[in-house]
C-alpha cells in the first residue's frame, strides 16, 4: 500500500464524517477509488476506516 493511498482514505473518511454521511467501506472505496478488498485486507486502511466508524457511532471498543 503506497502513503498516497492511507492520506486518501484518511482524507475521504474525514470528508464523510465532517458532511454527516455514513462511513462505510464501500462509500470510501468509491470515493478515494480503490477496490473494497483492499480495505478489508490491509490492516492500516482497515484500522483508519474502522477508527472513524467507531467515532461516527460514538461506541468504543
Amino acid at each position: 500500500m503506497s502513503e498516497s493511498t492511507l492520506v486518501g482514505v484518511e482524507r475521504v473518511c474525514a470528508e464523510l464524517a465532517t458532511t454527516g454521511q455514513p462511513i462505510t467501506f464501500t462509500a470510501v472505496a468509491e470515493r478515494a477509488q480503490i477496490g473494497r478488498a483492499k480495505l478489508y485486507c490491509d490492516q492500516q486502511l482497515r484500522a483508519v476506516v474502522d477508527e472513524y466508524r467507531t467515532r461516527q457511532t460514538g461506541t468504543a471498543p
